[in-house]
């Protein structure tokens, strides 16, 4: 992937993130200062909108090939098979 196109992907996916998190801000500050005491909900909800931000990031990153970070040189491990049924 070439790098404009890398920049293009990693904007959208910010801006995406930004405006679905303000989009669902007035609601989680709603239902958290319902449910939660009033001294800790501030810090809920920055929590909780900070993780809507990060998921909403990843979710739009763009994917690379499955196996790329995976050492080819290691050793070689031989995944278990099932017994044969009898």
């Amino acid at each position: 992937m070439d790098t404009g196109s890398l920049v293009w992907s990693y904007a959208a996916a910010l801006t995406v993130a930004a405006v679905v998190t303000a989009a669902f801000s007035r609601a989680i500050d709603r239902v958290l200062y319902k449910l939660i005491p009033e001294e800790v909900a501030p810090s809920w909800t920055q929590f909780v909108k900070f993780a809507l931000f990060v998921a909403s990031f990843a979710g739009g990153m763009p994917t690379g090939p499955g196996g790329a970070f995976i050492d080819r040189n290691g050793p070689l491990v031989t995944p278990p098979s099932r017994a044969p049924d009898s």
